[in-house]
């Protein structure tokens, strides 16, 4: 049986190109034998490319989250009167709602 050839390319002149180029000469292995060794793990953990995606978008939540914390963008509503059940009367500023929908789909994320 002949080989199959799967080829990659790397362009050396990009950042992230040249970490990984540089990585695989720090470890002395051959650039096909290390794929093969991270697919062969990939394959015994059971990992499948839904949940590289599905943790892709939990990285997506985390950065919003952070970006919301970073710029001090949190605000607390005090108002200790309005009951949870109430909350359909409580106004939020466009703020506030972007707030909760990143709250609420980064917590949702946690079900997938």
């Amino acid at each position: 049986m002949a080989r199959e050839l799967k080829p990659i390319s790397f362009n050396p002149d990009t950042k992230s190109d040249k970490e990984i180029l540089d990585y695989i000469d720090e470890l002395g292995v051959s650039f096909g034998s290390y794929v093969k060794l991270l697919i062969r793990k990939d394959m015994r953990s059971g990992s499948s490319l839904k949940e590289l995606n599905d943790n892709s978008e939990i990285a997506e939540q985390l950065k919003e989250l952070v970006s919301v914390l970073k710029n001090n963008n949190i605000t607390i509503n005090t108002d200790t009167k309005k009951m949870i059940y109430e909350t359909d009367e409580i106004k939020e500023s466009e703020k506030e709602k972007k707030q909760r929908l990143a709250m609420e789909n980064f917590m949702n994320m946690g079900g997938k």
